[in-house]
């Protein structure tokens, strides 16, 4: 895999480093990076945490800068956004994440891109720099910038185009000032550049639908255990009315159900809600809204290591999430089967539900579905023992379980496997636990330390 750069200043001035990323120019004035993606629906996520902007207003944000490409153009490509990340760390591990950073570097933006030995993009990670400004969304800007203007600029460098000559173009590499949103609209150079990429397929442009929540009320407030009743309306200019294909999440509870209306306990905590559909042309429409859940006044959180039957009749997470067992061996959460959940046994441990499901792994919920952890009792439980520090494979040992259990091994081939599947691509010949980190030494006889969703270089001293 190869790895490439582009970032993006306010004022309109380009230094040396900006200058680099104006590689590719041609008498056109847009530029490409010699890459595109080899599907035409670009799945991205985002991380919610910001210095300067509420959850949903930067998910907003984001969205409204990302959908410009297909919305404003006839390019064969669309932007999908997947939901929310943890994710903060520009790294090849085949996810598009987009965060922010509390730091300054005199960038407003950056964006990395990864492409296989075919040219074709991979991964791509956007990074904007709000320790050095303050971040925008809607109106109000006071000596900032607009968070939907940089994301459409940095999502155009997502896509495989490079920085335009043309003054004016959103893809040219400096932004004219402060507060500025004239970007947000692609000029014909811009729309010619994305053509390039992804030609259009169809001379008329498809629209995405329009949702609305007309209930609850933003900002909403209930107590712990009442009944909320949601209820919204989705309209597509193609496809006419899409109310009934409304899909709710919450980002606390995950997926909600379908349809114009529906009604939910929903768990203690500020939620995130999403209304979402897409039209037939693969466009998506969405709305948020905010909705506050009391705590109970009674619940306790279980204690670490409760078992479900073993030690405890149910489990109470830290969001006073109630889990239990159904006879048929459903996992339910407050009274919902967990996304499609199935098991003999929940365990609370570290503040993690885990789950034995019917083929003897351990399933870690992860707050809206299932990741399989391996058959080894999660968190040093009973059948589970941790390392110890400076656990080395193959030197010192066959295998390392870390502080969650999963067992690290290298296979025949040097794949790096966690739980028997190999962890975002890792390749390597040594296997280090230190500090309650993996750490592997690559081909390149660099070390690689484990993140919980890919790799990062941290060169080759031996940490």
């Amino acid at each position: 895999m190869t790895r490439s750069f582009s970032r993006r200043i306010l004022p309109l001035l380009l230094t040396a480093l900006s200058l680099f990323a104006m590689l590719w120019v041609n008498l056109k004035g847009y530029a490409t990076n010699g890459h595109v993606w080899g599907t035409n629906q670009v799945l991205y996520y985002v991380n919610p945490n910001s210095m300067w902007l509420s959850p949903s207003a930067l998910v907003s944000g984001i969205q409204t800068g990302a959908q410009a490409w297909s919305s404003q153009s006839l390019a064969n490509i669309q932007l999908v956004y997947a939901g929310a990340t943890n994710g903060s760390s520009l790294t090849l591990n085949n996810k598009n994440e987009v965060f922010m950073r509390g730091d300054s570097n005199g960038y407003v933006g950056e964006t990395y891109w990864w492409y296989d030995s075919s040219g074709h993009l991979v991964d791509a990670d956007v990074v904007f720099h709000e320790g050095g400004y303050h971040f925008y969304t809607g109106s109000g800007c006071s000596g900032g910038v607009y968070l939907e203007d940089v994301a459409v600029h940095e999502f155009g460098h997502a896509l495989g185009l490079a920085h335009s000559n043309v003054d004016g173009a959103t893809m040219e590499p400096a932004m004219p000032g402060y507060c500025d949103m004239t970007q947000m609209s692609l000029e014909s150079d811009d729309i010619s550049g994305i053509e390039s990429l992804y030609p259009p397929t169809s001379t008329s442009r498809n629209t995405a639908p329009t949702v609305s929540i007309s209930s609850p009320g933003n900002g909403s407030s209930f107590s712990s255990g009442s009944s909320v009743t949601f209820a919204g309306s989705a309209t597509d200019k193609q496809d006419g009315n899409l109310s009934g294909s409304l899909a709710w999440n919450s980002n606390i509870d995950g997926g909600l159900g379908y349809g114009p209306s529906l009604n939910r306990v929903l768990s203690a905590g500020t939620h995130t809600i999403t209304a979402s559909v897409r039209d037939s042309g693969g466009l998506l429409g969405s709305a948020q809204i905010t909705v506050n859940v009391a705590a109970a006044s009674s619940f306790g959180t279980s204690p670490d290591g409760a078992m479900v039957p073993t030690t405890a009749s149910q489990i109470v997470d830290n969001n006073g999430a109630v889990w239990m067992i159904a006879s048929n061996g459903a996992i339910l959460r407050n009274g919902v089967q967990a996304a499609y959940g199935w098991g003999s046994q929940i365990l609370w441990k570290n503040s993690t539900i885990y789950v034995v499901g019917g083929d003897f792994n351990w399933w870690q919920w992860t707050g809206s579905g299932w990741i399989n952890v391996g058959s080894t009792t999660p968190g040093g439980g009973a059948g589970s023992s941790v390392s110890p520090d400076g656990a080395l494979v193959p030197t010192t040992a066959s295998q390392i379980v870390d502080n969650n259990g999963a067992v690290w091994t290298i296979g025949s081939n040097g794949a790096i496997l966690r739980n028997g599947v190999q962890a975002a691509y890792g390749w390597g010949s040594q296997i280090l636990w230190k500090n309650s980190t993996i750490y592997v030494v690559g081909g390149d006889f660099n070390w690689w330390q484990w993140t919980g969703s890919g790799w990062i270089n941290i060169g080759q001293s031996h940490p």
